[in-house]
């Protein structure tokens, strides 16, 4: 997991860390970046979806071409 989050723009790095702090909530980390709840949910099912498939890929689970 941790070489699959060091490929995640630092963007990315910030949010999830911010998001999966411990007793941190997504909505916590929205309100205090200014935005929209809903927004911050999308982008992290889409790094969620992102680290899915390099952890696939780092065990052999899916092609690489994927």
């Amino acid at each position: 997991l941790d070489s699959c989050l060091e490929k995640l723009s630092p963007d990315d790095q910030k949010m999830m860390a911010g998001c999966y702090a411990e007793g941190a909530t997504i909505r916590a980390f929205a309100e205090k970046c200014g935005e929209a709840t809903n927004r911050i949910y999308k982008r992290v099912n889409r790094v969620r979806r992102l680290l899915h498939d390099c952890i696939d890929r780092q065990l052999g689970l899916r092609e690489s071409a994927q």
